[in-house]
């Protein structure tokens, strides 16, 4: 029943790949473990479609990030290569709950568009963000498709915060100093005139135990907080600047060690079509606005669009695990349920 839901899909989806002459199309088949089906060529969308809508065998639809004279040569070296697109891809692991998931996606996506808008300096108009299907997000960053491997990957290295001279960092305005800036406001607002109070908080954020005790003995006096608020660290000794800045520094590159490296500089890279189905999770690999990731809530609705609203019938063989908006177990048997759920669900059986 899937590889039938799938195909009706397909038949009507709008596929969101530009040039799609000079990309390779990767296709992967039911049963497939992987990408099985590599280096095809379309000279239009409406071909791919045509193709895909009259196929059951067909699970997922990719295209390269990069663009080529001879899209379809298996050998990379003698495809003539043309550049290819600036792309950062963000993934985590959805251990348990979608809605949980989904929250602290947003919430890490968020934070990247605006180091790359505010640090960087990109335009929020030459970001465009994406629903992989799954499990991550993609942001690509438009007019870049010719950025020498050297610069992507010192993108990477900053955002990642690879290569950092600690020892010379201070609070700044820009840049690595701006996030030290960041954790030394978050620290003095964490404290308060309880010292024990403030050294049980900072073991709680990940402070080593000998310095969270000396700063919330210190920043138990406003004398103390308020110049922490401005970044100004005359009152702390060497040892304790920098466990904050080493603190300051990890935070963020936790935060963005969903990350994946590989993916901005590589030029074979594949990534999914937008409109094309996620074989695991049966949800739509989806176009979405910025202001989106404010509000988890509105990408959950522009899911269920781009998966159908129209009822369909289900006919379940075995329980079936709803992971969505909520958790809920589906007993075998057959029901009427909106065309999106019926996708979601059809694959988990």
């Amino acid at each position: 029943m899937k590889k039938i839901f799938f195909r009706e899909h397909y038949e009507k989806t709008i596929f969101g790949v530009t040039d799609i002459q000079r990309r390779e199309i990767a296709l992967q088949n039911w049963g497939s473990q992987g990408i099985n089906n590599r280096h095809r060529y379309y000279d239009s969308v409406t071909n791919l479609q045509a193709v895909l809508g009259s196929s059951t065998n067909v699970s997922a639809v990719f295209a390269s990030t990069g663009y080529f004279l001879d899209p379809n040569e298996t050998d990379t070296g003698k495809r003539g290569y043309l550049g290819h697109d600036l792309v950062i891809d963000i993934d985590k692991e959805l251990k348990d709950s979608r809605k949980d998931w989904l929250e602290d996606m947003c919430e890490i996506t968020d934070n990247l568009v605006n180091v790359l808008h505010g640090v960087l300096g990109y335009s929020l108009d030459d970001l465009e963000l994406e629903f992989s299907g799954n499990k991550g997000f993609h942001i690509l960053i438009k007019g870049h498709k010719n950025l020498p491997d050297e610069d992507r990957r010192q993108i990477i290295e900053f955002l990642m915060g690879d290569k950092i001279d600690r020892k010379n960092l201070v609070p700044s305005l820009g840049g690595w100093g701006k996030e030290f800036a960041k954790g030394c406001r978050t620290i003095a607002g964490l404290c308060t005139d309880d010292k024990k109070a403030n050294e049980d908080m900072l073991l709680l954020i990940g402070l080593p135990k000998v310095h969270a005790k000396k700063i919330g003995d210190l920043a138990s006096s406003e004398i103390v907080r308020n110049p922490l608020k401005q970044g100004r660290l005359d009152m702390f000794d060497a040892k304790t600047t920098n466990a904050i800045r080493n603190w300051s520094i990890k935070s963020r590159k936790e935060s963005f060690s969903t990350i994946d490296k590989v993916v901005t500089v590589d030029k074979n890279r594949i990534l999914r079509v937008a409109g094309s189905l996620h074989p695991k999770s049966g949800l739509v690999c989806l176009p979405l606005e910025l202001s989106d990731l404010s509000n988890p809530e509105i990408i959950f609705e522009k899911l269920k669009v781009a998966g159908g609203l129209d009822e369909v019938t289900l006919a379940l063989t075995e329980p079936a695990l709803e992971n969505f908006e909520r958790i809920h177990r589906w007993e075998a048997g057959t029901y009427q349920v909106p065309r999106w759920l019926a996708l979601h669900l059809s694959v988990q059986n």
